[in-house]
């Protein structure tokens, strides 16, 4: 039993060790779906439309009001926030427009970006007020990738350069499961063609959709038990 703590105790030593080594080398990790969930690296350069960065929200009330409501986490960003990862979606001079159908960069609707008017709780979610208008100088519009419920620049409008820390490549990653009606047909087509081929083996309809079951649930199991595994290091990771 002693020995059995030991090395428990020198693995979990190895891996905050090597967890400092990485986050002083420039490891970052996303959690969150705003963009794919995963191993970031610190990158250097200007930052440019379709990056992926880290950014420290600004203290003003919307922040405040998300953290409240749980939209951003507490981290080491001033006013206390969790930094966010989101893309950059415009720069300035860039023409936005914010309507009911998303929003819109240069007449181009980024994907997936209609604003809401409740949160899950039923809250009313806050509103840029306003629906037309060009970046300044210096100013940056972050984006989900691709979250129908991510907390970003539809609600909050643009910020200033000065708040994005870093730019960040993805290094390993995973993009959050997007369900579509094309792609739930195909995968229903797949499965009808799957029970036929068991069912002629000799293995039930039921026995099989339990079986289907049972994979969903591991696979999904295993995907908390990564995404909480990502979450301890990104809180880490956000001592650097």
């Amino acid at each position: 039993m002693i020995r059995v703590t030991r090395v428990i105790a020198i693995g979990s030593l190895a891996i905050f060790g090597l967890c400092l080594l990485a986050g002083l080398a420039g490891a970052r990790i996303n959690t969150t779906r705003s963009i794919p969930i995963g191993l970031y690296w610190i990158s250097d350069g200007p930052i440019k439309v379709g990056d992926y960065v880290m950014a420290c929200p600004p203290p003003e009330g919307v922040f405040e009001l998300a953290k409240e409501r749980g939209y951003l986490g507490a981290g080491f960003c001033p006013g206390g926030y969790s930094a966010l990862m989101k893309r950059v979606a415009a720069l300035d001079g860039d023409a936005i427009e914010i309507t009911r159908e998303g929003v819109s960069v240069n007449g181009e609707l980024w994907p997936a970006s209609a604003p809401r008017e409740l949160d899950s709780s039923g809250r009313p979610l806050p509103r840029y007020p306003a629906t037309h208008f060009v970046l300044g100088v210096g100013e940056v519009l972050l984006m989900s990738e691709a979250s129908a419920t991510g907390f970003d620049g539809r609600y909050f409008g643009p910020v200033g350069k000065g708040a994005v820390m870093d730019a960040v490549r993805p290094m390993w990653t995973w993009a959050p499961r997007k369900i579509r009606s094309v792609e739930r047909r195909r995968a229903d087509a797949q499965l009808s063609a799957q029970i036929r081929y068991r069912q002629s083996a000799f293995i039930g309809r039921g026995d099989y959709r339990a079986w289907l079951g049972e994979r969903a649930r591991t696979q999904a199991t295993l995907q908390q038990v990564f995404i909480l595994f990502f979450y301890f290091f990104e809180t880490l990771l956000q001592c650097f």
